[in-house]
């Protein structure tokens, strides 16, 4: 298992452009395709407890995904996996990077880079709103709150949809620290659910 992980992480570490959250449908996939199963609920929390914790996403997720798959050895296999392809990238990029900057190669990888990883990241926001019951939720699975409303036969969850705006608006209009979008979302959760 402690190998599987470091070769998993590691193949991320190299193919995961964007940043962490780009990397959870990757992580999802290459541990389903290596035969190891996670629970919507450990996804979840992994993701959320990855996004409030310091340090790069892309490694936090590791550290929580190796620790629920293979406690304290996963976590150093799975954070060793992700984060030496970076080293080995950087440095040759960094021996190598006066002569391709001005390429017109390099400028249209990089072009076409950005788009996929928009895609990505969004694909992430919309599968973890899904799967934590924030949008296109059954009625069974709706987190419980009166504020929820029916459309097209799918539930929204109204509070969880306020939060989002909010905070994608304030982030669009003011320079408020996104961290305090995450711990004030962590206290309307408390109050609201």
């Amino acid at each position: 298992m402690l190998f599987k992980l470091f070769f998993i992480f590691f193949k991320l570490g190299f193919f995961s452009f964007g940043g962490g959250y780009t990397m959870i449908p990757l992580i999802e996939q290459e541990l389903q395709n290596n035969g190891i199963q996670i629970t919507a609920e450990i996804l979840s929390s992994v993701v959320a407890i990855a996004g409030i914790c310091p340090g790069p996403v892309g490694v936090n997720l590791a550290i929580g995904f190796g620790y629920s798959l293979a406690g304290i050895l996963g976590v150093l296999f799975a954070a060793l996996g992700v984060t030496l392809p970076s080293l080995i990238v950087v440095v040759l990029v960094v021996a190598i990077f006066d002569k391709i900057y001005h390429s017109q190669n390099f400028k249209a990888a990089l072009a076409g880079l950005k788009p996929a990883v928009v895609g990505i990241t969004l694909y992430a926001a919309i599968k973890f709103g899904i799967k934590n019951n924030i949008i296109f939720v059954s009625g069974e699975n709706i987190v419980k709150s009166n504020w929820n409303f029916e459309f097209l036969k799918y539930f929204f969850n109204v509070p969880s949809i306020l939060i989002i705006v909010l905070s994608y608006v304030i982030l669009k209009r003011t320079k408020v620290h996104p961290i305090a979008l995450v711990l004030v979302g962590g206290v309307a959760g408390t109050i609201i659910f």
